[in-house]
């Protein structure tokens, strides 16, 4: 696979696409005191995968049209 310099007009774009998508710190922030200050929070078992898939899912969107793709390796009993 080689790889080639995008155009600056695909750099800007992709550029533009990234700004406007993105959450900025102080939205971040806010939201993080709304969530605390409500204290909704239970404790409870979680299985590990689901949660480490699901955040990369949410990390990760739009990496697959740019080609990127994302392996987790898991060690065995590494569920809970």
């Amino acid at each position: 696979m080689t790889w080639t310099m995008p155009s600056l007009r695909e750099c800007e774009r992709r550029s533009k696409k990234w700004r406007d998508s993105r959450c900025g710190p102080g939205q971040i922030i806010k939201h993080l005191r709304e969530f605390v200050t409500k204290g909704e929070t239970e404790k409870a078992p979680e299985d590990i995968r689901k949660l480490v898939e699901e955040s990369a899912a949410l990390a990760l969107v739009g990496s697959r049209e740019q080609s990127v793709r994302t392996v987790f390796e898991y060690l065995p009993g590494a569920e809970w």
